[in-house]
């Protein structure tokens, strides 16, 4: 007479092994998956916060005299710039369009944050996020250009392009820009100023897959590849897009 548990069959130790090896071939094809699906999320908001950054600027110019903000701001209140450890960063195009953007200006803050002074609202390590944080930066870290040295120092996503402007205080006049949708306005990059030479040399991001995220002057942004990028002694219809003017 059988009782009832002589029915029951256990795995064997080959089929054992066998679905722990199909588990392993699934995670390996899934993980890859599941890494590029999050990356292109960050990306596309990454480039949604140029988007925004771009109608803040043009709201900008309007009220300025068709001038975009300068690379420089000298209108800051003298005690101190934005370089790490500074009481404030005033200076850069960040907080010139803060408001344009819409935030209000008292939740601009040096407070509240991890890393005491070094952490005002635009740089990285800020515990409020905002949309002058790069997501794949933030939470990466810095991934550079080939050539780029890098600076630990510095805690930015976004970088404003010096090239159009009359000099570094004056902001380019936006609506006599010959050819706005090939001129770059942002860049990505680990500083918050940068002149093509900087770019490549010192602090230019390509975080997304090799590729970096590029907001235009006319206000659309496009994601181009390490190679795609004008060199910096670039002319014609290449030397536009630092300068604005070849």
């Amino acid at each position: 007479m059988k009782t009832k548990g002589e029915n029951k069959t256990a795995f064997t130790l080959i089929e054992l092994l066998t679905v722990i090896a199909i588990i392993g071939i699934l995670a390996a094809i899934l993980i890859p998956v599941v890494s590029a699906v999050r990356e292109s999320a960050r990306s596309a908001q990454c480039m949604s916060n140029l988007r925004q950054i771009g109608q803040g600027i043009q709201l900008y110019a309007e009220d300025h005299g068709g001038r975009a903000p300068m690379a420089r701001n000298v209108s800051d209140d003298g005690t101190g710039g934005p370089a790490p450890g500074g009481p404030n960063s005033h200076m850069t195009f960040h907080y010139t369009i803060w408001t344009y953007v819409g935030y209000r200006l008292e939740e601009y803050s040096l407070a509240g944050t991890t890393s005491g002074n070094r952490a005002n609202s635009q740089h990285l390590n800020s515990e409020v996020e905002n949309i002058f944080h790069c997501p794949t930066t933030r939470s990466r870290g810095p991934i550079y250009v080939p050539r780029a040295s890098g600076d630990a120092g510095w805690q930015y996503a976004y970088a404003w392009n010096e090239g159009p402007g009359d000099n570094v205080h004056t902001g380019a006049p936006i609506f006599q820009l010959p050819s706005p949708s090939l001129t770059a306005a942002v860049v990505e990059a680990y500083h918050w100023r940068v002149a093509p030479t900087r770019w490549y040399l010192e602090f230019g991001l390509i975080p997304h897959n090799g590729a970096s995220n590029v907001l235009f002057y006319d206000g659309h942004v496009e994601r181009l590849a390490y190679n795609e990028f004008p060199e910096a002694s670039a002319e014609g219809i290449e030397g536009i897009f630092w300068t604005g003017w070849r």
